[in-house]
């Protein structure tokens, strides 16, 4: 089953989840409704055509205007991969959580709520996992601006050499 096979299935098992199929050179992925995206992983999961067994990794990025949370599930039974997409407003980046449904999603959603502030609605327990809780941003925005000092640290950088 390629790309085109799968995101007809998604479309006919949860209808408007999938929202378009990019395709590129690197790596064709679908952009999924983001109030869907549970849905959809469900049946990505449960399908018997599909059986998308694993979560192979969950990161986000900061597309501007808006964040992503970009997903990689694995059949290991059709040993066959799809990317996803799903987008959030900068402001209210907000999007549920699919921990409970690919348990390694939970790592993966700490880091991303971490580096880019993307919330994840139902997560167990969401909190900062590289940095301490009492930084403030997320560093992996691209309007993030480093802090002059943290707990009287200096962090200018300035080595003097």
């Amino acid at each position: 089953m390629n790309i085109e096979e799968i995101d007809a299935r998604l479309r006919e098992g949860v209808p408007g989840g999938v929202l378009e199929l990019q395709e590129g050179h690197y790596s064709p992925h679908l952009v999924v409704d983001a109030p869907k995206v549970r849905e959809v992983c469900l049946f990505l999961r449960d399908d018997g055509a599909l059986r998308f067994d694993y979560l192979t990794h969950l990161t986000g990025l900061d597309c501007g205007e808006r964040l992503c949370t970009v997903y990689r599930v694995l059949s290991l039974l059709h040993k066959r991969t799809v990317a996803m997409r799903a987008y959030v407003p900068r402001e209210d980046p907000v999007i549920d959580t699919i921990s409970d449904i690919w348990a390694s999603a939970g790592w993966f959603e700490r880091e991303s709520y971490d580096l880019l502030g993307i919330r994840y609605r139902g997560h167990a327990d969401l909190r900062r996992l590289l940095l301490p809780e009492d930084w403030e941003g997320h560093p992996l925005r691209k309007d993030y601006v480093d802090p002059l000092r943290y707990q009287d640290i200096d962090n200018t950088r300035n080595y003097g050499i």
